[in-house]
C-alpha cells in the first residue's frame, strides 16, 4: 500500500511538467480548430480549376543559404456572382499534386473572394491555403 501511495505522488509531480509543456500546443491547436470551423460556416464552397503550378523556391528553414522548391497550384474559380477569381495555393507539393485541367474544391469568402483557399487534401481549410 504504502508503495502505491508513492507512486501515485509521483505520477502526479511528472504530469504538471507535460502538462505545462503540452497546454500552449493544445491551445494553439484549439485556437486553429475554432477558426477553420467558424471559416467553414462563413465560407462558400466553388468548384475550381488548376490552371497551372508555379514553381517557387523558399528559404529553407534549417539553412538560409539554400532554397526549398515546390509546386503551388494556381486555381481559378467563379463565385456565386458569377466572378472569375484565380489564385496560387498557399500550400506547395514536390512533384505537383495536381495538372492543368483538374478540377478542386474551392472555399472563399463571398464578402471578400480574394480570400479563398483550395480545400485539397490534408489542407482542407486551414489558414495557410489561400
Amino acid at each position: 500500500m504504502k508503495i502505491r501511495n508513492q507512486l501515485e505522488g509521483g505520477i502526479g509531480l511528472l504530469a504538471i511538467p507535460l502538462l505545462m509543456v503540452g497546454l500552449p500546443f493544445f491551445c494553439i491547436g484549439g485556437y486553429e480548430a475554432w477558426e477553420v470551423w467558424m471559416d467553414s460556416q462563413n465560407f462558400s464552397v466553388a468548384e475550381g480549376q488548376v490552371i497551372g503550378n508555379q514553381y517557387i523556391g523558399t528559404a529553407d528553414l534549417e539553412d538560409s543559404t539554400k532554397e526549398t522548391y515546390a509546386y503551388y497550384p494556381e486555381v481559378s474559380f467563379r463565385t456565386e456572382t458569377e466572378q472569375t477569381r484565380t489564385f496560387t495555393s498557399g500550400i506547395g507539393t514536390y512533384p505537383a499534386k495536381y495538372e492543368e485541367g483538374e478540377t478542386v474544391e474551392v472555399l472563399y469568402n463571398p464578402e471578400d473572394p480574394s480570400d479563398a483557399r483550395s480545400g485539397h487534401g490534408k489542407c482542407g481549410l486551414h489558414r495557410p491555403c489561400s
